[in-house]
């Protein structure tokens, strides 16, 4: 089952600090770990906005390069459309791109690495894992 990375955990990892991130993706094998292309948009919308966008967008690059990257298609699109439904009917939406990440791993059957439970938890069925924790 895959791992997809949300935008925290690769954060944390190209910022040096959490040294469980970078363990733990040192000790996996790079066809277990992919990166949904909404969070590789909001790594190249990080470097943009930086005070350094040339250094901070080649090392978001590089990192990048290490992972395949799954796109938004038809089935996260229907995965999409059921979670934001059944989540706003709730009265506990999540952020827009969170809606396209947490589609994108279901549609896969994947596992979400993230720390921000906080959203997802809220997704019904969505297998997460927590490398940000102490």
């Amino acid at each position: 089952m895959p791992r997809f990375l949300d935008t925290d955990i690769c954060i944390a990892f190209l910022r040096g600090t959490s040294v469980v991130v970078r363990d733990r993706l040192l000790r996996l094998s790079r066809n277990e770990v992919v990166l949904p292309a909404i969070v590789v948009a909001e790594l190249h919308f990080g470097a943009e906005k930086s005070a350094e966008p040339r250094r901070h967008g080649a090392r978001v690059e590089e990192f990048i390069q290490s992972f395949e990257v799954v796109s938004f298609g038809r089935s996260a699109a229907r995965h999409y459309a059921r979670i934001r439904a059944l989540l706003e009917g709730k009265g506990e939406p999540i952020g827009a791109n969170d809606y396209l990440v947490a589609a994108t791993v279901a549609a896969e059957k994947g596992i979400l690495v993230t720390g921000n439970l906080r959203e997802f938890n809220k997704v019904p069925g969505l297998k997460l894992e927590n490398w940000l924790r102490a």
